[in-house]
Formats: structure tokens, sequence, C-alpha cells
């Protein structure tokens, strides 16, 4: 008995990759999978339909598990072994042992379905199992601040949306400063709660969080805050521009257009020309 037609069938793969077989369907719907081996003349087969209208489970009604194969015959298996087929089995080990190493991984493979893997293959197989474990990309807001009543120290938090488009606070911490150190420490504490779920942290540019995200979530899937970043902006247009003559082409408002004709491409080729302009117009800004 399965529990839904996508169990049976990955069952079923893994079943043709430890056994060294490979089979093909002769129907595959939501109420009846029908597959046999791809041998011609070989015996095996399996048949599982649908128990009832109202539900999404197949009970298995037909198994044959013999195969009647030649040394010839064999050799159309070898093509099951290939990497990007192992990502399933690779997310079923994950589910249970999540912090599993890439070697770990890999002995595991070998050991189990006779599949060599190298370590740039694991790797990108674990990447393919837990994105289909974690779904959606996460996405997290970190900040701190000053405080001011009865506790003098600094807040650092992490936020998120919930289902319902709401703010939601996930961790928060008293501590000295906003310092490498103690980013450094509360990113690590929410790592051990994230494990191997990956996160994109949103923040401004202040350089203690930046230097402490890279040290411990890796720098290139974060984004920085557009808001602080146009802050930041328009405050170091008024220092160059300090003490000169404005102009209508040369305003700040002009200039925080070219940034968001920067900030908002969703493309490459789109982007590098805002920045082609924005070096025209400044080039200590564009820098």
């Amino acid at each position: 008995m399965f529990t839904n037609t996508v169990t049976f069938r990955q069952t079923l793969y893994k079943y043709s990759i430890r056994h060294k077989f490979s089979y093909k369907f002769k129907k595959n719907n939501t109420k009846k999978v029908i597959a046999k081996c791809k041998v011609e003349g070989c015996p095996w087969n399996i048949t599982a339909y649908l128990i009832g209208k109202h539900s999404d489970f197949l009970r298995v009604t037909r198994f044959n598990g013999e195969h009647i194969h030649n040394a010839q015959d064999k050799l159309i298996v070898s093509y099951w072994t290939r990497a990007n087929s192992t990502s399933p089995i690779i997310a079923d080990t994950l589910r249970s042992t999540i912090d599993k190493s890439m070697n770990e991984i890999r002995r595991d493979l070998y050991r189990e379905y006779d599949v060599r893997l190298t370590y740039g293959q694991a790797y990108r197989e674990r990447g393919k199992a837990l994105q289909d474990i974690h779904g959606c990309r996460h996405i997290l807001y970190i900040d701190g601040c000053f405080l001011n009543g009865l506790y003098k120290e600094t807040l650092l938090a992490t936020s998120t949306y919930d289902v319902d488009n709401d703010l939601f606070l996930l961790a928060y911490a008293i501590v000295s400063g906003e310092i490498v150190e103690d980013w450094s420490w509360f990113l690590r504490n929410f790592k051990d709660i994230t494990r191997s779920i990956e996160i994109t942290l949103g923040f401004d540019r202040h350089n203690a969080i930046i230097g402490a995200v890279q040290a411990i979530f890796g720098g290139e899937r974060h984004a920085y805050c557009y808001r602080h970043v146009k802050e930041n902006f328009s405050a170091k247009y008024v220092k160059i521009n300090r003490g000169q003559r404005r102009t209508s082409g040369n305003s700040k408002e002009a200039a925080l257009k070219l940034l968001d004709a920067v900030a908002y491409p969703r493309h490459e080729e789109e982007f590098n020309i805002a920045m082609r302009n924005l070096r025209l117009f400044n080039p200590q800004l564009a820098q």
C-alpha cells in the first residue's frame, strides 16, 4: 500500500537502482500505474491501482519480481546510476539525518545502491535534495538598535513574514553592542536552528553585520536593504556636491532616479546600462 502515486513511483525508482535494472511504464496516471522491465522478454512487472474514488492510496495488485536477463541485457541499466538521478534518494537520507556530510552521502550511495559520485556531484545533488525538502527561498531580516530605557545595551533581532504577510519575530538577543563578535554569536546560534536551510538575509550595510553574515552564512545569497542604501547614497551626494551650484541636470532627485534604475532591473543588460548612466552622471556616486 502506498499513500499516493508520487510515493509509489519514487519507491519503484529506488527499487530499480538497488536491483540494477531499468523499467518502462505501460500505464502511468493518478489511478493506475503499470510498469515492466525494459529488457525484452523479461517477466518482471508490477501493477498498482487507486483503492477508491475519494482516496489517494494505491494498492499493488500484481507483482512478478523475477528477472530473466543475460550479461548483455544488464548493460542497459547503467544509465540509472547517473548523478542527476540520485537527489530523491539523497532527500530521503537527509530527512532523517539532515547534517550528513558529502562524503557520508557518497559512502551511503555506494554501499546501498552501488552508485559512485564525485564530491562535486554529491554537492550538487544534495542541493537539489535540500530544495525538495525545504521548498521555497527563505528570506529573513536582521537588524540591531540601541536601548535607551532601563537596559542600555543593544538589541539584535531577526524576523520574517508569516503566511498572513505580517512581520513575525523569530529570535532576539540583548548584547553589549553591534560588533562583529556579538553579531557572529547571534547568527551562529540562529544557524543551529535553521541547520541546512539556505537562508537569504536582508540587512543594512553595517560593517559588523556584513562581516558576521559572510562568516556564518556565506556572502553570495544575501541582500542589502534598499532604504538604507538610498539614505547612504543621498548623504554621499550631499557631501560630494557641498558648496557647488545645483542645476536641473545635477540634482539629488536626478541622482536618486538613476539609483532606482540601478536597483530595480530584472536583467543584467538593463543593470549594466543603468550603471553606465550613473557613472556618466557622477563616477564617485557610481563607486
